[in-house]
C-alpha cells in the first residue's frame, strides 16, 4: 500500500514537470502569451499615440510664431480662458483677461528656459520675477513664464486688453446641459485640451452668486439632476453624474460665493 502511494506521488511530479516544460517550449503556448503580451502593449501604445497626436497642435489662434514652446517634449495641456472677475487688481496683467495657459514638459533645463523667454522679451517685470518665473511683454503680448525644475513648464499669453472679448471663441460647441439660474453672474469660462485618458476636452465656468440663496441653490440643483442614475453628492456640496458623453462636476462653494462647472469629455 504505501508503495502505490510512494509511485502515485512520484507520477503527479512527473505530470508537473512535463506540463511546465510544455508550456514553456511549446510554440503555439509561448506564442499565444507573447501575442497576448504584444496585444496589451499595443493597445497602451495607440491610446499614448492618440493623445500625443491630439496634442501636437496648439489652439487656432495661439501665437507659436511670437511665443514658441521652448524645447517642448510633450504638452500636458492647452487651455483658452476668459475672466472679466472685478475682483482683479492686476498692476501688471490685464484686469479683463484672454488668455491662453499652457504646461508642457521641456527638455531645457529651468535656467535655460526662463533665460530663452527672457530673451524674446521686449521689457521684463522684474517686480514679479524671480528664479522660478519671468513675466514681461513679446511683442504685444504680456506673457508669465514659470518652471520649477521639476521638468514641467507653466506659461500664460495675454491677449493685449484692448482686444479683449467676453465671449469665448472656442466655445461653439460648448453643451448646454446645466440649466443656470439667471441670478448667477459668470466671471470665468475655459476651454482646453487635456492629455490624459487618450485625450480629453473640458469646458469650465465659475459664477458668483448670493451667498444667502446658496443652501436653496444647492438643494434645487440636487433636486434637478439626482435622477441620474451616475449622479452622486459629496460634503463638500459637489455634484457629479455624466450626460451626453460628458463627465459633470458642478461645486458650490460656500466660502466663495461661487458656482464651479467642468465638462470633460473624450475627444
Amino acid at each position: 500500500m504505501k508503495s502505490k502511494f510512494i509511485i502515485v506521488i512520484v507520477f503527479l511530479l512527473i505530470l508537473g514537470v512535463g506540463t511546465l516544460i510544455f508550456l514553456n517550449t511549446h510554440p503555439y503556448s509561448k506564442n499565444n502569451f507573447d501575442q497576448k503580451t504584444q496585444t496589451q502593449n499595443t493597445s497602451k501604445q495607440i491610446s499614448a499615440n492618440k493623445s500625443d497626436d491630439f496634442m501636437t497642435s496648439l489652439l487656432d489662434g495661439y501665437p507659436q510664431n511670437l511665443v514658441p514652446l521652448y524645447k517642448s517634449k510633450r504638452i500636458e495641456s492647452i487651455k483658452y480662458f476668459v475672466n472679466d472677475d472685478p475682483v482683479n487688481i492686476e498692476t501688471f496683467l490685464p484686469t479683463q483677461k484672454n488668455y491662453y495657459n499652457v504646461v508642457f514638459a521641456s527638455a531645457a533645463e529651468q535656467i535655460e528656459l526662463l533665460n530663452y523667454y527672457r530673451s524674446l522679451m521686449n521689457e521684463a517685470n522684474e517686480d514679479t520675477s524671480s528664479d522660478s518665473r519671468v513675466e514681461g511683454t513679446i511683442g504685444s503680448y504680456i506673457v508669465s513664464v514659470s518652471d520649477y525644475g521639476d521638468g514641467t513648464s507653466y506659461l500664460q499669453v495675454y491677449v493685449p486688453e484692448k482686444e479683449f472679448t467676453k465671449t469665448n471663441k472656442y466655445y461653439a460647441d460648448y453643451p448646454n446641459i446645466i440649466e443656470i439660474d439667471p441670478s448667477w453672474q459668470e466671471h470665468e469660462n475655459s476651454y482646453g485640451k487635456l492629455n490624459q485618458n487618450g485625450g480629453e476636452i473640458e469646458y469650465t465656468q465659475y459664477w458668483t452668486v448670493d451667498k444667502a440663496n446658496m443652501d436653496k441653490f444647492i438643494q434645487d440643483y440636487k433636486e434637478k439632476y439626482a435622477d441620474n442614475l451616475s449622479f452622486s453628492i459629496d460634503e463638500n456640496n459637489c455634484l457629479r453624474w455624466e450626460e451626453n458623453n460628458y463627465a459633470i462636476t458642478l461645486t458650490f462653494s460656500k466660502d466663495h460665493g461661487r458656482v464651479y462647472a467642468m465638462f470633460r469629455r473624450l475627444k
